[in-house]
């Protein structure tokens, strides 16, 4: 019985022979069926096999002014792509491209070298704002090109001649290097950024979102259709940008928080400050002769002459040097740069621009930690007029001066309204910040009163003043080289001073604080006269303005200046100072105004 084997019947063998028939037949059937009967169908289809994705460009966010007036606006443009998502050899239609694109070949084949370990789908931006001429090669080399393509974009319309350039920045592709970087992780290729300014400060609020559109592309990469579209949302040539960075004036540089200059003689509004509430100034009187001896050396004052007998009043209005070098002597290194540093020398402001620089407020221990040297008395002097070591950028100096005519507060300048940004978007709570340097309040006076009468005849700056308005302010000339330097290249302009001049209005609490750096200018009356121009407009604009009196809180208390006899003294009048709450003011009994004031 074991090892029998069993046989199968004729007719199941039969049966299994005839399935395995029909299914050969039916095989057959839908082979035919697929290459004859539909072959035109399916080779359609077949052309329509790939899928490529474009992107839809976000144009950048517009930047307007506070009065909502459109200072930055985009225009449409095309930019030229080039697609790597086929099979065709690039390198080999390079010359072709870069011909009719106005190309150098070399550095397209670099470009498209750079981009080989990038994903494929991803596109080269070949060029911006092609030409009428360019976008009509693209378009006749469609079927012989099929990888070049075109793509709407927005390109950035800036005001004319450079008007605001440094605070408003530009925008340019994202570099290699700056994809490296963790705040560009989402960032690809072709996209444009902010490089400087405004537009990098704020380039993720006015980026925006690309968008793409989904196309069917058959073998040869033409495109015969498209899937879906998803839409974006808002938010330099070489040899002229070899000639920026090699211009002497280097215009590249934002001198507003990037020029690290010395002060001149604004500083002795600082060293004023300082004498004050050191109480050096209120009594002290010099006399000028022209110059004076401190430890063993001349230093001359800016008039020949010299000012004859100078009191603290008069060491302002016409910057007497012999004055301020003798308060420096008595004040010392460590006391200056203590007042100057609460008011903010030597320290970034933090202004909502990108890459301010700290300027620099000499010590006795700056000088041991930078260079290994103990400070010298002698340095102290040049220091007492704004000179020496001390360098500042005009944004600090701004805010310092801002500050002592505001009584001592501080803030932190800004250029973008931090209330009307969006929610956790950017960082703006240090914009708030209120810093309080304590300035005694007769010193406040007496000092803003003295910057006052700079623009009147016996100031430094008459011919900047402007009838009408209450301005004060104080003019500066600072050397970037040594006298006797100068003099051996002829006086040359290359050498000239710089003028300066930081000027407001009204002189206490004022509504407008602007400060001019004149390269070159050699004398701060000259800034002066430009700075003043500047309050006069805004001024002029806010008398055109429908009054606000009806809204506006008076202040709980304020500061007053006035004459009255003193008793001690024969009769004469004698200058008093005070802070009063309005409630207790009785106009009846008011004095008489000291000059200068209304």
């Amino acid at each position: 019985m074991f090892g029998r084997d069993e046989k199968v019947s004729a007719i199941r063998l039969t049966a299994v022979q005839y399935i395995i028939l029909v299914i050969f037949l039916i095989l057959a059937y839908g082979l035919w069926r697929l290459q004859v009967m539909q072959s035109d169908k399916y080779a359609q289809l077949a052309e329509q096999n790939r899928i490529r994705n474009v992107p839809i460009l976000a144009p950048r966010g517009k930047i307007l002014d506070r009065e909502g007036r459109i200072i930055v606006d985009n225009y449409p443009s095309f930019s030229a792509l080039l697609l790597r998502d086929s099979a065709r050899d690039l390198n080999a239609d390079a010359d072709l491209i870069a011909k009719g694109l106005h190309l150098d070949p070399d550095e397209l084949r670099v470009r498209i070298r750079r981009f080989t370990s990038m994903p494929q789908y991803q596109p080269i931006f070949l060029k911006e704002d092609v030409t009428p001429d360019e976008l009509a090669f693209i378009e006749a080399h469609k079927n012989e090109l099929p990888e070049l393509d075109t793509i709407m974009a927005h390109r950035r319309l800036y005001p004319k001649n450079g008007f605001l350039a440094h605070l408003i920045g530009y925008v340019g592709e994202v570099t290699e290097d700056m994809l490296n970087q963790p705040q560009f992780e989402f960032y690809n290729p072709g996209d444009v950024v902010g490089v400087s300014g405004v537009e990098k400060q704020y380039n993720q609020l006015l980026m925006g979102k690309n968008g793409s559109r989904r196309a069917l592309v058959n073998s040869h990469g033409k495109e015969v259709g498209r899937l879906d579209e998803t839409p974006a949302e808002p938010g330099i040539k070489r040899d002229e940008w070899n000639r920026l960075v090699t211009d002497p004036d280097k215009p590249l540089l934002n001198k507003a928080i990037q020029a690290q200059l010395a002060p001149g003689s604004t500083f002795k509004i600082i060293m004023s400050t300082a004498g004050w509430q050191e109480g050096l100034v209120q009594n002290m009187n010099v006399h000028c002769s022209g110059g004076a001896m401190f430890y063993g050396r001349r230093f001359g004052c800016w008039v020949k002459g010299g000012h004859g007998p100078v009191d603290f009043t008069k060491a302002i209005y016409q910057s007497c040097d012999v004055f301020f070098y003798t308060l420096a002597e008595k004040l010392g290194i460590d006391r200056i740069a203590k007042y100057a540093t609460m008011l903010g020398l030597g320290e970034k402001t933090g202004i909502d621009l990108p890459n301010e620089v700290a300027g620099v407020m000499p010590s006795e221990e700056w000088k041991i930690k930078n260079f290994k040297q103990k400070w010298f008395a002698g340095e102290t002097i040049s220091v007492g007029i704004g000179q020496g070591a001390i360098a500042t950028t005009p944004v600090q100096l701004l805010r310092a001066i801002s500050a002592i005519s505001m009584d001592g507060r501080m803030v932190v300048p800004h250029v973008v309204n931090p209330t009307e940004l969006p929610a956790g978007m950017v960082d703006v709570g240090h914009y708030t910040e209120v810093r309080n340097v304590t300035i005694d309040p007769s010193g406040w006076n007496t000092i803003t009163d003295a910057m006052a009468r700079v623009l009147l005849p016996e100031g430094t700056a008459p011919s900047a003043h402007i009838p009408g308005i209450d301005i004060a302010g104080k003019t500066g000339s600072a050397q970037i080289v040594s006298l006797a330097l100068r003099a051996k290249h002829n006086n040359s302009d290359e050498f000239a001073q710089n003028g300066w001049f930081v000027g407001f209005t009204p002189r206490r609490n004022p509504e407008i604080v602007v400060c001019v750096l004149f390269q070159g200018g050699e004398h701060g009356k000259l800034a002066a006269r430009l700075a003043t121009q500047v309050i006069k407009a805004y001024v002029d604009k806010q008398q055109r303005q429908p009054t606000k009196m009806a809204t506006t809180k008076a202040p709980a208390e304020v500061s007053a200046l006035w004459s009255a006899p003193d008793p001690d003294d024969d009769g004469l009048d004698a200058i008093r100072t005070g802070r009063f709450a309005l409630d207790e003011l009785k106009p009846a009994a008011l004095a008489t105004a000291a000059p200068g004031m209304q």
